[in-house]
């Protein structure tokens, strides 16, 4: 990491400074400093818009930092540069994944808490049932779950 940091405080190009940016983007994220990787990322991708990696390392930050919509919206931006990238299809899918987990998630808490409030709360239950079952049937998420 210090040689990066030395390596992008030097003058050079835009285009190697994007490069080294997006290196450190990575480090951070492999060490779960994902603010950090989010941060270094961006600046690749100011530094040289056509740096596919410093958007990949954007989008994953992104992601790690449940900002699902952005970084979706990135993931399908490389898909566009380059729709047979296998990372970049397995990053847009797991983007949506882990936004429908996230939304199962909620739904629970809200279940588990309308429980413990002892209200009558059968309607809400089985509506809340009702959207689980469709977001594991529209992810193919746990099929076996719901049948």
């Amino acid at each position: 990491i210090q040689a990066y940091k030395q390596a992008l405080s030097e003058p050079s190009s835009n285009m190697l400074k994007a490069l080294i940016a997006s290196n450190l983007a990575n480090s951070y994220f492999q060490l779960g400093k994902y603010e950090e990787a989010l941060e270094l990322a961006v600046a690749g991708c100011n530094l040289d818009p056509s740096n596919l990696k410093a958007f990949y390392w954007r989008a994953m930050s992104l992601r790690k930092l449940n900002k699902f919509d952005e970084a979706l919206e990135i993931a399908e931006g490389l898909l566009k540069k380059e729709m047979h990238n296998a990372s970049f299809k397995d990053l847009a899918e797991n983007i949506v994944k882990e936004y429908k987990l996230g939304k199962i998630n909620e739904s629970i808490g809200a279940i588990k808490t309308l429980i413990n409030t002892n209200q009558d709360i059968k309607p809400i239950i089985e509506a809340s049932i009702k959207d689980l079952k469709e977001i594991l049937i529209d992810s193919n998420i746990i099929q076996d779950f719901i049948k």
